[in-house]
């Protein structure tokens, strides 16, 4: 069981990445390797970031947790969703779900705890209301 407690099927996904694995991805199992997850949820939360907030938006990550449930093999088809689920005054949760094809339940569910911050003044700064209006779209 998962420490996740957030609704992780495919139709709770609005916005979806499509990755395709990588034979380096690949462990010695040749399962893909827990490393190449982050690296997958990474990049499709930048490109969600890029598609739906602000480009003068600058966020940083505070915290990851990853629930894995069931192993992945290359070559692979993948499609990561993400969304807004919580919203407080500096910081914002996004969850994120990487499906195999079209399958409904994911094979890794991650929950990012993302702090708004100015690199200049190097503080925290206020979540702005674009990012408020994604809350569960």
């Amino acid at each position: 069981m998962g420490t996740i407690q957030y609704p992780s099927h495919r139709d709770q996904f609005t916005h979806f990445s499509v990755i395709l694995t990588r034979w380096r991805d690949m462990d010695y199992r040749q399962h893909i390797n827990h490393a190449a997850y982050l690296t997958y949820m990474e990049n499709a939360r930048l490109e969600y970031a890029d598609h739906h907030f602000d480009q003068n938006l600058n966020f940083i990550l505070a915290s990851l947790t990853v629930d894995y449930h069931s192993q992945l093999f290359h070559p692979a088809n993948l499609n990561i969703g993400q969304k807004v689920v919580d919203v407080g005054n500096k910081s914002f949760k996004m969850l994120g779900a990487i499906f195999q094809e079209e399958e409904a339940d994911p094979v890794v569910t991650t929950l990012t705890s993302l702090v708004c911050f100015d690199y200049k003044t190097q503080k925290s700064c206020p979540v702005p209301e674009a990012i408020r209006n994604k809350l569960n779209e």
